[in-house]
């Protein structure tokens, strides 16, 4: 799986870009706690709105081209192969 990270994430992560070797039946979630995992707690609470449990509003989620931010839950399921952006989200005016 290759994942991009843009703007504020990648000073989170400390990275642009990561691939990963995924096990067979990995969720979004699972991938998430990885990620938050590598990040020391950081990545997590960024993207993921606590009272709700769903994707904050500051994030935007692309899976394979999709946005999934809004459509889809954390159980989806990924695989290698797939490709993964998180931005961060914004407003114009």
């Amino acid at each position: 799986m290759q994942i991009r990270f843009f703007g504020i994430f990648i000073d989170f992560m400390d990275l642009h870009e990561l691939k990963m070797e995924l096990k067979e039946n990995t969720t979004l979630e699972d991938l998430i706690s990885s990620l938050d995992e590598r990040s020391n707690g950081k990545f997590k609470k960024m993207i993921i709105n606590q009272r709700t449990g769903k994707f904050s509003d500051q994030v935007m989620v692309v899976l394979n081209g999709k946005d999934i931010t809004r459509l889809e839950g954390l159980d989806i399921q990924i695989k290698n192969g797939d490709k993964l952006l998180f931005y961060q989200a914004s407003a114009g005016g």
